[in-house]
């Protein structure tokens, strides 16, 4: 888009990233590779087939979904649930 001719300003509504990211990329050398990062919540991992579990029996609450896994000895956050 920038070989195109489009500002930093357009690209990033566009886009809908800030201008500073869209600047970080357009002077990177290349497209920026990260991992990706594996969770306590991974699939396949105990703490999800059992969320994967309740959340098929039809329990949609986090707190609730939290609490078990806590009690299963799930060490991450209800933010992560």
């Amino acid at each position: 888009m920038r070989q195109d001719g489009w500002s930093l300003t357009e690209i990033a509504a566009l886009e809908d990233l800030s201008r500073p990211t869209v600047r970080k990329y357009v002077t990177a050398g290349s497209f920026p590779e990260w991992s990706a990062r594996r969770t306590k919540l991974s699939a396949g991992t105990a703490h999800a087939s059992y969320l994967q579990a309740r959340w098929q029996a039809g329990c949609r609450d986090a707190t609730v979904l939290w609490q078990e896994l806590q009690a299963r000895g799930f060490t991450g956050s209800l933010r992560m649930v």
